[in-house]
């Protein structure tokens, strides 16, 4: 990836492939994160 945020939003328009994968990849660490229902349920009572 070239330096800058320029230069790696091109390589990441011109590489879809790169791009999907880093968003799967983001979206499922944030699936880890997010708390279930339970758990906010017991920090708001």
């Amino acid at each position: 990836i070239g330096q800058g945020k320029e230069e790696a939003r091109k390589f990441l328009k011109e590489n879809r492939d790169v791009a999907a994968n880093i968003e799967k990849a983001l979206l499922a660490a944030l699936q880890e994160q997010k708390p279930s229902n339970a758990e906010r349920a017991r920090k708001s009572a």
